[in-house]
């Protein structure tokens, strides 16, 4: 028996994006259906519209929980990282990777969510999200950058190239491990990995630029601290 919203509009919204959520995870965007949708959630298709304008729009509303946890957790930890690295402590032991983390931890509890944005990737605003965290990544080192040379000199290896393939190589990496399908644990080892050998070639790059006369140590030092990078060479 179908319902039509009423005292219990907000149920029924809820069992619509639950039963959108299972439908865009078995079929994807394109070949997902509204009357299935509808169908299992026990409402009318007039029900649907009355709560979202479109498959689109109720494709948003399903994800849209997650992406904006992402962002918030992004942009928090971009706001906690001061440009002046003159003031960047000594990072504490075992948090190397605490934001790479904290994103995995968000997208692993919420797997089916987190699925669904995987395996629709050429969606606009799935689009939109990776077009968003590659942004605050690259207001991060862009920072970074300017914190180290008035103007990156010639010579220097870090330059534009270098943190454009950065940003989107660590943009990616969560996605990767993501669709290893790997235990919690497992995963969470592979993605620690994979970040500090990321940043391991940032630092090897500021720590080159020190070596040959590009950068004065004090800055490096600072870089080290902010990268949780460990000197390999005097």
């Amino acid at each position: 028996m179908t319902r039509r919203p009423g005292a219990n509009s907000a149920e029924t919204k809820a069992n619509l994006l639950a039963s959108a959520t299972e439908e865009f995870a078995a079929n994807g965007y394109s070949k997902a259906s509204l009357r299935r949708i509808c169908e299992k959630a026990g409402v009318t298709t007039g029900a649907l519209y009355f709560f979202f304008e479109n498959k689109n729009d109720l494709f948003v509303k399903v994800i849209d929980p997650i992406v904006l946890s992402v962002i918030e957790a992004i942009e928090e930890d971009y706001n906690d990282r001061p440009e002046n690295l003159t003031n960047v402590p000594i990072p504490e032991p075992g948090t190397e990777t605490a934001i790479s983390r904290k994103l995995f931890d968000i997208c692993y509890d919420n797997r089916k969510v987190t699925d669904i944005i995987l395996s629709n990737q050429d969606h606009p605003a799935v689009k939109a999200l990776y077009d968003r965290i590659s942004q605050i990544f690259s207001r991060r080192f862009e920072a970074l950058s300017r914190a180290l040379y008035t103007e990156i000199p010639a010579g220097s290896m870090l330059n534009a190239n270098t943190f454009s393939w950065f940003t989107q190589t660590e943009t990616f990496v969560g996605r990767y491990v993501l669709l290893l399908n790997l235990p919690k644990d497992e995963a969470i080892a592979q993605l620690d990995a994979i970040i500090r050998v990321l940043r391991a070639g940032i630092g090897t790059l500021i720590e080159t630029d020190e070596k040959n006369g590009l950068l004065p140590s004090k800055k490096a030092e600072c870089a080290y601290r902010a990268l949780h990078y460990t000197k390999q060479f005097s």
